[in-house]
């Protein structure tokens, strides 16, 4: 790493009474430039090769650095010289908090490494033409702007619940096994859904229900990277609730909430997953019967593949020939009607067709609920006019349903 001395930074090392004094003044100059602060810890040493390059530029032998005093008052004053000089300025208790809502309001948000964290502060202070303090105290900055922000944060989400989301919270954290069964178990509720079966469906479904009755607010949940609300939910997803009512009461609602969030967004992504497995999964089935009945047809027409096979060969061989005297001595006509017959009955989509009426045979009478009460659980969008269609068919399906039940009641 290289910092050439331009020939007015030459000019002002030169005004220093020693070579010593002007090595060391070029030097700190130079490192100044390259890190916005002083070798002052031992985070930070002097290279040989900036040493060598600072001499180079001023004509001075490098052996003339041996000699200075790095602790004495030269040292100190060449300091304050050099930021005068470049127009930088030490830190003050407004900076600490400036540096602080910064990190705040642009940075913490975001849920960025440790290491981009301090590289940003770092750039904060230098863009603001302050002198960079140790690696130290930017940490402690960092640490003191995550408990401001999880403070700030986590409050906003506390005052966005109300007293019927807060006594939902309790009753799952403190259910006991002689509660009634209206409420499900923390643990229940971290279990995702057991296999793509029908049995499976109404459960997951009775969880997505209840976590849908804490809403919070858009604004809130859309301010923050959505790495860092995972980060609230895998620390519910690691305790036992004893542990969550050892929290303070604003961080316990407002992690609990933010748990019922991402929990039902990953429950109502698995729940779509299994519907789609379960329709291949009647497709599967319906394609069984279908595949054992069209073995059993081949033999419906004795020599059905042999014959179509004469055919082909026959027309590939003799394009111009006349049917009479080369097909039919091989294949009488009486066949020929019989394989189109048979062909005709079916039709050209008939195997689609037969699936079709088999999945729908199984859906009507074995998982019409199931499939429906998933429907009306998920709420589909689509901003693709071509699927406009299939929603227009759902919605349509969920209407009547709706008024089906009513009539019922």
């Amino acid at each position: 790493m290289h910092c050439n001395l331009s020939l007015e930074d030459v000019s002002l090392c030169k005004t220093k009474n020693t070579k010593s004094n002007q090595l060391a003044f070029g030097v700190m100059l130079s490192f100044f430039k390259l890190h916005t602060q002083f070798p002052l810890d031992k985070e930070l040493t002097i290279s040989s090769q900036l040493i060598l390059q600072v001499a180079k530029n001023l004509g001075i032998d490098p052996i003339f650095i041996v000699t200075f005093d790095w602790s004495g008052r030269n040292a100190k004053k060449y300091r304050q010289d050099i930021r005068q000089y470049l127009g930088y300025r030490l830190e003050n208790a407004e900076d600490i908090a400036l540096t602080i809502n910064y990190l705040v309001d642009n940075l913490i948000p975001r849920h960025l490494s440790d290491s981009v964290l301090l590289e940003q502060t770092r750039l904060y202070f230098a863009k603001n033409k302050i002198e960079i303090v140790s690696t130290k105290q930017l940490e402690h900055y960092i640490l003191l702007a995550n408990q401001k922000f999880e403070q700030q944060f986590l409050g906003k989400i506390f005052n966005n619940l109300n007293q019927e989301d807060l006594l939902l919270i309790d009753r799952i954290l403190s259910k006991d096994s002689d509660e009634d069964h209206g409420v499900i178990e923390l643990s229940e509720l971290k279990q995702d859904i057991a296999g793509a079966k029908i049995k499976n469906v109404q459960d997951a479904i009775d969880k997505i229900n209840l976590l849908g009755q804490i809403k919070l607010s858009d604004s809130i949940v859309d301010s923050v990277d959505r790495k860092l609300l995972f980060k609230y939910y895998e620390r519910v997803m690691a305790f036992a609730p004893s542990n969550i009512l050892d929290f303070t009461p604003t961080i316990k609602y407002a992690t609990m909430a933010i748990f019922w969030l991402v929990r039902l967004e990953l429950l109502l992504d698995s729940l779509t997953d299994t519907m789609i497995k379960l329709v291949k999964k009647m497709r599967s089935s319906a394609e069984k019967p279908v595949d054992r009945y069209i073995l059993q047809e081949v033999k419906r027409v004795d020599g059905k593949f042999d014959i179509l096979e004469k055919l082909a060969v026959l027309n590939a061989k003799n394009p111009k020939g006349i049917i009479e005297e080369k097909i039919y001595p091989l294949v009488s006509q009486d066949k020929l009607e019989a394989v189109i017959e048979d062909l005709q009955h079916r039709g050209s989509k008939w195997y689609q067709d037969q699936v079709q009426e088999k999945m729908h045979t199984t859906y009507a009478y074995g998982n019409r609920g199931s499939l429906l009460s998933i429907l009306r659980t998920l709420q589909m969008s689509e901003d693709q006019i071509d699927y406009k269609p299939i929603l227009n068919a759902i919605n349509f399906i969920n209407e009547y349903w709706n008024r089906y039940e009513s009539c019922i009641c």
